[in-house]
């Protein structure tokens, strides 16, 4: 299973318009629909400091959640977040959208979204489906 972090709805809801909007404009420039939205809209914990899964360890030592930019990076539409864990920032990413064209890397939209409450969960995947487990909600100061 992986460890993820589900947003709250507002926040959730809030990307969701920003990609929509994105996606509408990046296939405007296109011509055609080249871009395509992913769902559902979730950051994977992929560092070291995740490897041992221990949900209440991390929700209490997390101390900064924030959404930095809007990317495209190999191929694919990224939102990214800054997580501070004891005192160390570390980044991870939020899958928004994809694409088969081959397209540049750049910095679409600098963002500053604070996430000051979200659920730290495990996160299983069975083809298309996704089952969350054990979910913790976690509320910054």
């Amino acid at each position: 299973m992986d460890l993820i972090i589900r947003l709250n709805p507002s926040t959730e809801h809030q990307l969701i318009k920003l990609q929509k909007k994105i996606l509408l404009s990046l296939n405007s420039s296109f011509g055609k629909s080249v871009f395509f939205p992913h769902y559902p809209i979730l950051c994977f914990l992929t560092n070291q400091l995740f490897t041992d899964k221990n949900i209440p360890k991390i929700k209490k030592n997390i101390t900064n959640f924030s959404i930095k930019n809007i990317k495209i990076e190999n191929s694919e539409l990224l939102f990214t977040v800054e997580i501070k864990i004891e005192n160390i920032s570390v980044e991870e990413k939020i899958l928004a959208g994809f694409t088969e064209t081959k397209t540049e890397s750049k910095i679409l939209d600098e963002l500053n979204i604070k996430c000051r409450s979200f659920q730290i969960a495990e996160l299983k995947k069975t083809g298309f489906t996704y089952e969350i487990w054990n979910p913790v909600w976690c509320k910054l100061k």
